[in-house]
Protein backbone atom coordinates (compact mmCIF):
# COMPACT_ATOMS: atom_id res chain seq x y z
CA UNK A 1 0.00 0.00 0.00
CA UNK A 2 1.11 3.25 -0.94
CA UNK A 3 0.31 6.52 1.48
CA UNK A 4 0.64 10.06 0.75
CA UNK A 5 1.03 11.67 4.24
CA UNK A 6 2.08 15.04 6.31
CA UNK A 7 5.44 14.87 8.28
CA UNK A 8 2.67 15.08 11.24
CA UNK A 9 0.50 12.14 10.84
CA UNK A 10 3.66 10.40 9.65
CA UNK A 11 5.20 10.91 13.33
CA UNK A 12 1.91 9.77 14.54
CA UNK A 13 1.47 6.67 12.48
CA UNK A 14 5.16 5.57 13.10
CA UNK A 15 4.52 6.10 17.05
CA UNK A 16 1.35 4.10 16.84
CA UNK A 17 3.27 1.38 14.71
CA UNK A 18 0.90 1.12 12.27
CA UNK A 19 3.62 1.53 9.48
CA UNK A 20 6.74 -1.18 8.44
CA UNK A 21 10.09 0.18 7.57
CA UNK A 22 10.33 0.23 3.63
CA UNK A 23 12.29 -2.73 2.15
CA UNK A 24 14.36 -1.09 0.05
CA UNK A 25 15.41 -3.76 -2.03
CA UNK A 26 11.99 -3.19 -3.83
CA UNK A 27 12.81 0.58 -4.02
CA UNK A 28 15.03 -0.05 -7.10
CA UNK A 29 15.45 4.24 -7.68
CA UNK A 30 15.95 5.03 -4.29
CA UNK A 31 19.97 5.73 -5.14
CA UNK A 32 18.75 8.32 -7.75
CA UNK A 33 16.55 10.61 -4.74
CA UNK A 34 18.18 13.62 -4.59
CA UNK A 35 20.67 13.51 -1.60
CA UNK A 36 19.54 16.15 0.34
CA UNK A 37 16.01 14.15 -0.04
CA UNK A 38 17.18 10.75 1.12
CA UNK A 39 17.23 11.76 5.02
CA UNK A 40 14.04 13.82 5.59
CA UNK A 41 13.97 15.55 9.12
CA UNK A 42 11.04 13.70 9.87
CA UNK A 43 12.07 10.16 8.89
CA UNK A 44 15.74 10.11 9.79
CA UNK A 45 17.34 7.47 7.34
CA UNK A 46 14.66 7.30 5.27
CA UNK A 47 12.96 4.65 6.89
CA UNK A 48 9.11 4.74 5.96
CA UNK A 49 9.40 6.95 3.16
CA UNK A 50 10.57 7.62 -0.30
CA UNK A 51 9.96 11.61 -1.54
CA UNK A 52 7.93 11.80 -5.07
CA UNK A 53 7.49 15.20 -5.33
CA UNK A 54 9.35 18.49 -4.18
CA UNK A 55 7.71 22.32 -4.74
CA UNK A 56 8.67 25.57 -3.66
CA UNK A 57 6.30 28.59 -2.70
CA UNK A 58 7.64 31.72 -4.22
CA UNK A 59 6.36 35.22 -5.47
CA UNK A 60 5.02 35.93 -8.76
CA UNK A 61 4.09 39.14 -10.42
CA UNK A 62 2.96 40.50 -13.77
CA UNK A 63 5.98 42.37 -15.62
CA UNK A 64 3.74 44.46 -17.55
CA UNK A 65 2.15 46.44 -14.78
CA UNK A 66 4.03 49.20 -12.79
CA UNK A 67 5.18 47.12 -9.92
CA UNK A 68 7.77 47.55 -7.95
CA UNK A 69 10.17 44.59 -7.98
CA UNK A 70 12.89 45.48 -5.09
CA UNK A 71 10.21 44.83 -2.68
CA UNK A 72 10.76 41.05 -4.29
CA UNK A 73 14.29 40.60 -3.75
CA UNK A 74 15.98 38.13 -1.20
CA UNK A 75 14.89 36.87 2.46
CA UNK A 76 12.94 40.15 2.39
CA UNK A 77 10.98 39.70 0.03
CA UNK A 78 7.97 38.02 1.66
CA UNK A 79 7.36 41.69 3.00
CA UNK A 80 5.91 42.53 -0.23
CA UNK A 81 2.89 40.26 1.55
CA UNK A 82 2.74 43.02 4.36
CA UNK A 83 2.88 46.16 2.06
CA UNK A 84 0.11 48.52 1.96
CA UNK A 85 0.63 49.30 -2.13
CA UNK A 86 -0.79 45.34 -2.85
CA UNK A 87 -3.55 45.76 -0.36
CA UNK A 88 -6.26 43.51 -1.84
CA UNK A 89 -3.78 42.68 -4.98
CA UNK A 90 -2.05 39.85 -3.44
CA UNK A 91 -2.97 36.13 -2.47
CA UNK A 92 -1.05 33.16 -0.92
CA UNK A 93 -1.85 29.41 -1.26
CA UNK A 94 -4.40 27.90 1.09
CA UNK A 95 -2.17 26.25 3.19
CA UNK A 96 -1.58 27.01 7.26
CA UNK A 97 1.43 25.82 7.03
CA UNK A 98 2.65 28.03 4.17
CA UNK A 99 0.63 31.08 5.34
CA UNK A 100 2.49 30.45 8.93
CA UNK A 101 5.94 29.89 7.28
CA UNK A 102 5.47 33.25 5.19
CA UNK A 103 4.85 34.95 8.28
CA UNK A 104 8.14 33.20 10.05
CA UNK A 105 10.35 34.33 7.28
CA UNK A 106 9.37 38.09 7.50
CA UNK A 107 10.57 38.01 11.22
CA UNK A 108 13.79 36.06 10.28
CA UNK A 109 13.05 32.37 10.93
CA UNK A 110 13.43 30.45 7.76
CA UNK A 111 13.53 27.02 9.14
CA UNK A 112 9.41 26.76 9.28
CA UNK A 113 9.72 23.54 11.76
CA UNK A 114 11.56 25.42 14.20
CA UNK A 115 9.89 26.18 17.55
CA UNK A 116 11.96 28.78 18.27
CA UNK A 117 9.30 31.20 16.30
Amino acid sequence: MILGLTDTVLARMVAAELLQPLNKTYVENFGNVIAGLRDPYYDLGAQYTVPYVIYANGIGYRTDRDVDTSVFVGDEGWNALWDSRYAGRLGVLDSYRDAISMAMFRNGVFDPNSADA
